[in-house]
This record gives structure tokens, C-alpha cells and sequence, in this order.
């Protein structure tokens, strides 16, 4: 009985029905494309040999307590040269872009 009444008043009122055709259509191709997405970002992993021995190196300043900051260009430098700690090693930059207005 619902199905038979929602199915008339949609027939009385195309416009409503397009309108609601349209959202739900729209509804599930903005959620397609969010969980393609996040799938393949967040819940694969990383496109690398060993994943899991992944690690991030970071400098801390004991006056800062917790705090992490980047590792300076000179240390990265001698972190590359044979011999040391890792056989591969990568840098990477990232900006918080919320961090950067409140200083400007």
C-alpha cells in the first residue's frame, strides 16, 4: 500500500519526483566516489616493498616536551649516506594550512 502511494503522488507531481530522483542519484554517486576515495587512500596499503617497516624520524627538543619537529636538511643528509641507519630513506613536506593562518 505505501509503494502504491508514494508511487501516485509521484505520478501527480513530476516535478517532485525529478527532484527526488535527481537526489538520490546524486546521494549515491557523491557516496561512490567518497568510498573510492578513502578505500583507496586510507584502507590500502602503501604502494612499497616491507610496509611495515616504515618508520618516520623526526627530531624532539626536550625544552618542548612531546612536540616532533622535522629532521633539518644536514641531518637528512648524513642519515643518507651508506653505511648508517637505513638502507632507503625519503623526505617528505607537508603545510597545515589551519597552522599557517593563525601565524599570519
Amino acid at each position: 500500500m505505501d509503494i502504491r502511494y508514494g508511487l501516485r503522488v509521484l505520478r501527480k507531481s513530476p516535478a517532485f519526483g525529478l527532484t527526488v530522483i535527481i537526489t538520490l542519484c546524486l546521494g549515491i554517486g557523491l557516496n561512490t566516489a567518497i568510498f573510492s576515495m578513502v578505500s583507496g587512500i586510507l584502507l590500502r596499503d602503501p604502494p612499497v616493498k616491507d610496509a611495515e617497516h616504515i618508520v618516520a624520524v623526526t627530531s624532539a627538543n626536550p625544552e618542548q616536551g612531546s612536540n616532533r619537529n622535522p629532521v633539518s636538511a644536514a641531518k637528512f643528509s648524513a642519515l643518507r649516506e651508506p653505511g648508517q641507519f637505513f638502507k632507503e630513506i625519503a623526505a617528505a613536506s607537508y603545510e597545515d594550512p589551519v597552522m599557517k593562518r593563525r601565524y599570519l
